[in-house]
């Protein structure tokens, strides 16, 4: 087989990527991610329960609440829009809840 015109095929293909990209994404089937849908919560800390050993926290509540879901720690925003996360620890790992 002989490609006579190898400008037109690249073209060609070029042009066909573009408009499956383009059709794909007016039909809703890509979802672009925003920066809030990576949000890393950062500065949670554990408060051990040591005998013999005060402890103290905050009376004022905080902006998360977490949730058991399906055997996983979620955590939900409680300002604004609702935004739900897993909760992993610092090399991605689900931390998991009994309920």
């Amino acid at each position: 087989m002989q490609i006579n015109h190898p400008q037109q095929l690249i073209l060609t293909a070029v042009v066909a990527i573009v408009v499956t990209v383009l059709a794909l994404h007016f039909k809703g089937y890509l979802r672009h991610s925003t920066t809030e849908d990576g949000i890393i919560y950062g500065g949670f800390s554990m408060v051990l329960n040591v005998p013999d050993m005060d402890q103290y926290v905050s009376a004022k509540p905080a902006k998360q609440r977490a949730i058991c879901a399906q055997g996983f720690l979620m955590l939900e925003s409680v300002e604004g829009p609702s935004k739900m996360g897993m909760l992993v620890d610092e090399k991605r790992r689900a931390i998991r809840c009994d309920y």
